[in-house]
C-alpha cells in the first residue's frame, strides 16, 4: 500500500517568533503473509517560513527525512512487544536560510 499525507502548520516560539509551513509525507506499507510483518518506509519533505515577532519574514526552514519502521510479531499476539519494533532514520537534512 502506498500513499501520502499533506499538512499545514504553525509553530509558535517563546520569544514571539513563529513558523508557518507545510509537510508532505510519502509512505509505503508492506505486510508479510506467513507471519505478521509490517514495514513502513517514509520520505518526509517539509518547508516553512520563519517570522519575527513583528510578522516580518526572517528565513526559511527545509527538512528532508527518510526513515523505516519495522514490526515483526514474533509471538503472533498482534501487539508490539519488546524487541519486535525497530525504527531507523536513514537520512536527515535540515537547511535554514
Amino acid at each position: 500500500m502506498q500513499g501520502s499525507n499533506t499538512s499545514e502548520y504553525r509553530a509558535d516560539f517563546p520569544d514571539g517568533r513563529y513558523a508557518i509551513g507545510n509537510e508532505v509525507d510519502h509512505f509505503s506499507f508492506s505486510f508479510g503473509a506467513r507471519r505478521p510483518v509490517v514495514e513502513d518506509k517514509s520520505a518526509q519533505q517539509e518547508e516553512a517560513t520563519l517570522y519575527a515577532a513583528d510578522g516580518q519574514p526572517i528565513g526559511t526552514i527545509t527538512v528532508r527525512v527518510i526513515h523505516h519502521v519495522n514490526f515483526t510479531d514474533e509471538n503472533g499476539n498482534l501487539e508490539p512487544d519488546p524487541g519486535e519494533l525497530t525504527s531507523s532514520v536513514h537520512r536527515i537534512r535540515i537547511r535554514c536560510r
